[in-house]
């Protein structure tokens, strides 16, 4: 797990800076610069509008009572959506975005389930209860 970590971490930039270069090349540095920077504000501002829309699901949730899980996961994919459209780059934009649209957040929101489940089986996380 801790290598995989590290390959991702290493691999990430690499692409970026070769997407980054490729999209240069191909439009200029300025033209470059300015979507980068537009995405990084398209993205904020729809992270912000889906976060809020969570965030009003959840707390109607609790009020009547209920578990808002699923708004909980919605709300995790929404921020690590929003991290990686504010971070510089177009991979990382892709992924964001796969990770804010309502349809495409579903499968991630389902990977995420998945690999809590397969590490609560395989004992790696547990729950504590306390008094």
């Amino acid at each position: 797990m801790k290598k995989s970590i590290v390959v991702v971490a290493i691999a990430i930039p690499v692409l970026e800076l070769f997407i980054i270069t490729a999209f240069v090349n191909w439009l200029g540095i300025w033209q470059t610069l300015l979507l980068m920077f537009a995405t990084s504000i398209l993205g904020f501002i729809f992270a912000r509008k889906q976060g809020m829309q969570v965030y009003r699901l959840a707390r109607l949730q609790m009020q009547n009572s209920q578990i808002p899980s699923h708004a909980l996961l919605d709300g995790l994919c929404i921020l690590f959506g929003g991290i990686l459209l504010v971070m510089p780059g177009f991979l990382t934009d892709v992924i964001g975005l796969f990770c804010l649209i309502p349809w495409t957040r579903t499968i991630v929101k389902a990977l995420l389930l998945k690999i809590v489940h397969s590490s609560m089986t395989k004992g790696n996380w547990t729950v504590i209860k306390r008094r």
